[in-house]
């Protein structure tokens, strides 16, 4: 087996010489800036805690993946209400190790998914599940972590739950769900059997490890699953639930479909974007970069099916658009954004970075086509000028930005305190709330006055902040 530690690690891009800077484009909406509402720790005594996912409820309460866990087994799983409190919370993931990384709500509904990984023999599988056990190599052999998949209710009622993998680690990484409560994820396994469906696109493990995507039921049996490139970042869906894609990173060499955007890869890791339909069937895939490394990291699809990959780069050139936001390389490594119409055709494309070391988190696209990218970075010059955070507070701060769906930046903000603060995930609320969320070591610049948290600990602690908006 490969070591799969280097599956669980986000990409790293190496440092490149930094590039004087365009003049950016004029911004969309001066002025149109968030305030912050409320901001918390959600943390534990005696241990580090971090966040996972969130996702936004029809009634503006969301849940949250991470935070308080002083048994060190599975994952906290809470509903928050709006002002920031937490309604419930309960742990998930077994008495063995795992870990629950993937959170998606059902559109329109109040019931949830969590996905991930587990080495639990117990407490994981329901009656009546695709897999009911974890799968282990030979007899007597040492069971491998399975993924896992388990569906709640908004009160944290499971209603089922399930193993998926084979005799080898295997584990998921994004999850969406569709309007009818169907389940799409992406993962990366090690395992030659288990994993695809007799009628997958790729139904044969190539090399020691490989990606893959598979679709449940609303009832959680399995619908479809195909080995695909060799990891996954992220996946998303178009509203009616018709097309699939996924994104990551490749250092594959046949991975895109002829007619392409993009039909060779490039030196280094590459980005990549796929598109199935809802049957498995690939659409088109391409790569997506340049001379460096790029990393796709999120990807969403809004009401009009343009698809939008978030990634993070240190490519100099084939990454932005003429007369984009900015089209040039700011620093050592820059978040970047693409538009691609359901053909797989790019619209346009832009850098976004200074001139240090940024990297991309989230991506949420709203009902007006608006995008809201998290990132955590340590340039100083990426905030509008009527932020409520305009400069770095420390090492690295989060950055939240919202951009039109032309590609112009309409506001961007930090958020943070004296030392590290990261990104893990970025969710709307339907009044428009932008919730964003991830760990930090600061013990400034997190908590506003009142809120539920107010000491974080000694080690991470994850965070969670409410910004809302004007217009």
């Amino acid at each position: 087996m490969p070591d799969r530690s280097l599956l669980s690690s986000r990409h790293r891009v190496a440092p490149a010489v930094a590039l004087p800077l365009c003049a950016a484009a004029s911004l969309a909406h001066a002025g149109t800036e968030p305030t912050i509402a409320w901001g918390t720790y959600y943390t534990g005594e005696h241990s580090s805690s971090y966040l996972h996912g969130l996702g936004a409820l029809p009634d503006g309460s969301f849940m949250v993946l991470g935070g308080p866990n002083d048994s060190f087994h599975g994952e906290r799983i809470s509903r928050f209400d709006a002002s920031g409190r937490p309604q419930w919370s309960l742990l998930y993931a077994g008495a063995g190790e795992g870990r629950v990384i993937a959170l998606t709500i059902v559109p329109g509904q109040s019931d949830f998914y969590v996905a991930g990984e587990t080495e639990a023999d117990e407490g994981i599988a329901t009656a009546g599940a695709h897999q009911s056990t974890r799968t282990c190599f030979g007899h007597g052999a040492r069971c491998a972590a399975d993924a896992l998949v388990a569906r709640f209710d908004d009160t944290g009622e499971r209603q089922w739950g399930t193993y998926f993998g084979g005799p080898f680690d295997d584990r998921i990484v994004a999850a969406a769900a569709d309007a009818t409560g169907a389940l799409h994820v992406c993962g990366e396994t090690g395992s030659p059997s288990g994993i695809a469906t007799p009628d997958g696109y790729q139904t044969t493990l190539v090399g020691e490890f490989a990606g893959f995507v598979a679709v449940f039921e609303p009832t959680g049996l399995l619908r479809w699953a195909t080995y695909y490139d060799d990891s996954c970042s992220a996946i998303a869906l178009d509203e009616p639930g018709d097309a699939v894609y996924v994104a990551g990173g490749t250092e594959a060499g046949d991975l895109a479909t002829p007619g392409a955007h993009q039909e060779a890869a490039d030196d280094g890791r590459d980005a990549y974007l796929a598109r199935f339909t809802g049957d498995g069937e690939l659409v088109w895939s391409t790569y997506y970069g340049g001379p460096g490394d790029d990393l796709g990291e999120a990807v969403r699809v809004d009401a009009d099916g343009a698809v939008y990959l978030l990634g993070t780069t240190d490519s100099a050139t084939a990454i932005a658009t003429a007369g984009a936001h900015q089209d040039r390389l700011g620093g050592s490594s820059d978040v970047f954004l693409v538009r691609f119409t359901a053909g797989g055709e790019r619209e346009w494309a832009t850098y976004f970075g200074g001139a240090e070391y940024d990297q991309a988190a989230d991506l949420a696209v709203d009902d007006e086509g608006r995008l809201y990218l998290g990132a955590t970075v340590m340039s100083d010059d990426l905030a509008t000028p009527n932020a409520p955070r305009r400069h770095v507070a420390g090492g690295r701060d989060a950055l939240v930005a919202r951009f039109d769906g032309t590609g112009a930046l309409e506001w961007a903000t930090y958020y943070g305190g004296e030392n590290d603060d990261y990104v893990s995930a970025l969710a709307l609320s339907p009044d428009g709330s932008v919730y964003l969320g991830g760990f930090t070591n600061s013990t400034t610049g997190i908590f506003t006055p009142g809120a539920y948290q107010e000491i974080g600990t000694t080690g991470p602690a994850a965070y969670i902040v409410r910004l809302l908006q004007g217009s």
